[in-house]
């Protein structure tokens, strides 16, 4: 789920045809470490030719949650945008209850 401070953000174009996305890469770590950086991982991943996703947060986290996903879904193959919704919320619920 986005949090305030994250820079996550999205724009309609070509009359609701696409969609442009944009993230920053920037990694925060709260107290005691008080970390911040830039890796050079992508905040924005495709999932499947229509379909990318946005991470927020714990980037190692998100990062599992979409290669569960990803699992899911059949490789190089659009799929509908709610069953990619659905498998992304179930294997998030998944690893909010495991943690």
């Amino acid at each position: 789920m986005p949090r305030p401070n994250d820079n996550l953000h999205s724009a309609i174009c070509e009359n609701g045809k696409n969609l442009v996305v944009a993230a920053d890469r920037m990694f925060t770590m709260q107290a005691p470490l008080n970390l911040e950086f830039e890796p050079p991982i992508s905040k924005v991943e495709r999932l499947t030719p229509n379909c990318v996703v946005l991470a927020a947060g714990n980037s190692l986290s998100a990062q599992e949650v979409t290669n569960r996903t990803r699992s899911k879904l059949v490789v190089g193959a659009p799929a509908p945008t709610d069953m990619i919704a659905g498998h992304l919320k179930a294997e998030y619920e998944t690893f909010r209850t495991k943690r």
